[in-house]
């Protein structure tokens, strides 16, 4: 029911020539800032329940990043659930996104994957909660050494409430 282009068949679903329609795929993918170390695995199916339609899937993601704070390489997983209604057509176009719009009884399964990777990925990826960074000026892994740079310099107008912390 999934041809090459990751696109699901769900016609026959739609027609209530079957109950069920299953798919289990691998996907590649591409986008700014990771390296996805192999494809996403992506697994579920449309379930037709007296005439309202759901989409599930399990989708496994695989990816390489660095750390916001280091720039550490990680090797990161993510696994997500995902569960629409299906929907052959809307009146109104401003819940489109809580719906699955087939076109002509075909879903893309290469999209679903991609945009709930994008939706549910971390604003940022940490090596570890306590990661002390890179030093401003010289660029010293913190988490590694200190560095040998001089006392920050205090901006002239914050000068008092240096003065005010100092215990």
């Amino acid at each position: 029911m999934v041809d090459n282009n990751k696109i699901l068949d769900i016609n026959a679903l739609l027609n209530n020539e079957v109950r069920e329609v299953s798919f289990n795929v691998e996907i590649d993918l591409c986008a700014d800032g990771v390296a996805f170390t192999r494809p996403a695995t992506m697994n579920g199916k449309a379930v037709n329940m007296a005439s309202y339609i759901e989409f599930t899937s399990s989708i496994d993601y695989f990816y390489s990043t660095a750390c916001s704070r280091c720039l550490k390489q990680l090797q990161r997983n993510l696994h997500l659930e995902l569960k629409f209604p299906v929907a052959v057509s809307l009146e109104n176009d401003d819940e489109a996104d809580e719906y699955i719009i087939p076109q002509n009884g075909k879903i893309n399964l290469q999209e679903i994957c991609e945009e709930n990777f994008i939706l549910n990925l971390p604003i940022r990826e940490l090596c570890s909660e306590d990661c002390k960074g890179l030093c401003p000026r010289c660029g010293a892994d913190l988490n590694v050494s200190g560095c040998s740079c001089p006392k920050k310099d205090v901006d002239i107008r914050l000068q008092g409430l240096a003065d005010f912390f100092k215990d």
